[in-house]
């Protein structure tokens, strides 16, 4: 777009702010609803996981957990004091990738 109108100047600016460059992770979280264990298993090692609840609140948070088992790149979440109810869990790879997950926790 021009400007035709004499002491008029036009400028056009375009900035590229971000790439949103998502890596594609698999994230599983099984078995869901349960009562007590969950297994947290990604496809890439799994650096920080946190958990909140429906008001957003954290209620758990381990760095730097340790795979499980036999299965590369799972861990296991002990739910069984944990109220009823619906949580978020946000698992953190090495490249920063954030993944979410909701969970449901049944008495």
């Amino acid at each position: 777009m021009r400007c035709n109108t004499p002491g008029c100047a036009w400028t056009e600016n375009f900035f590229i702010l971000s790439v949103d460059e998502t890596a594609h992770i698999s994230l599983e979280l099984f078995p869901n609803p349960a009562s007590d264990v969950f297994t947290l298993k990604s496809s890439t090692r799994i650096q920080s996981v946190e958990v909140y609840n429906a008001v957003s609140e954290l209620v758990f948070s381990i760095p730097n957990p340790i795979a499980v088992g036999p299965v590369k790149n799972a861990i296991q979440l002990c739910a069984a004091t944990w109220a009823e109810g619906v949580y978020e869990v946000a698992a953190h790879n090495d490249d920063e990738h954030k993944q979410y997950r909701r969970m449901v926790v049944v008495r």
